[in-house]
């Protein structure tokens, strides 16, 4: 993914300026296909339709209030380390 354009998208979902490119480098980090669901929502507005270890990104935004962006960390974060992030999601994500 274009580096300028996902930079762009995190602008607009008012990520501070000063996180813009860590983050950017975090996403471009995660697994391909939590890569490829950022850059299908960047590019065409197609919602992530991804269930991992029986999580969603919409169920996360809802349940827990999570940005787009903070949903598919989780995803991608569920793939690496499913039980410590399952843990931390039944604790209450902050």
């Amino acid at each position: 993914m274009e580096t300028m354009k996902l930079q762009a998208f995190l602008e607009t979902q008012k990520v501070p300026k000063e996180q813009i490119q860590e983050l950017s480098q975090m996403i471009q980090k995660t697994n391909p296909v939590i890569l490829n669901a950022f850059e299908a929502f960047i590019t065409n507005g197609a919602e992530p339709n991804l269930c991992i270890e029986n999580y969603t990104c919409k169920g996360l935004m809802q349940e827990f209030g999570l940005s787009l962006t903070g949903a598919l960390l989780t995803l991608d974060w569920l793939l690496r380390e499913p039980e410590e992030a399952k843990q931390a999601i039944k604790d209450g994500i902050k």
